[in-house]
């Protein structure tokens, strides 16, 4: 049987100064921070925004580290109205929102609440 090649994408609206955008961008439940734009577009930013806030280590999936650009700004998901402050780093080649968006917003808590109730995710105890 072949996995699923469904992936989820949230409808953000990202600011910094200013200057705000709306995209989707891929639900990644392996990420622990908040939004994540390609490299591709730093040049673009730069020119809109000015260099980046800083840099910092993101490790990656397969437990790489690489130093990655960041811009302070906030994050809300579309139709919840409530914007996040966050690092808006970039890397790789696609938009990504991790769980540092979603906890900040409680919907984790709804999300599993809703997987459990269709069978999804179970929860249990591990011994010490």
């Amino acid at each position: 049987m072949q996995a699923s090649q469904k992936v989820f994408l949230v409808k953000v609206e990202w600011q910094v100064g200013r200057y705000k955008e709306q995209l989707w961008a891929q639900l990644d439940t392996g990420f622990s921070g908040a939004l994540v734009l390609p490299i591709t577009r730093l040049g673009e930013l730069v020119s809109r925004l000015g260099n980046p806030d800083g840099f910092s280590w993101v490790e990656l999936a397969d437990g790489s580290q690489i130093r990655a650009p960041y811009y302070i700004g906030s994050v809300s998901v579309i139709g919840l109205g409530c914007h996040s402050p966050c690092h808006i780093c970039l890397i790789g080649n696609k938009e990504l929102v991790g769980l540092e968006l979603l906890e900040s917003l409680n919907i984790v808590p709804d999300i599993l609440q809703s997987l459990r109730s269709k069978g999804i995710v179970a929860e249990w105890t591990v011994d010490p």
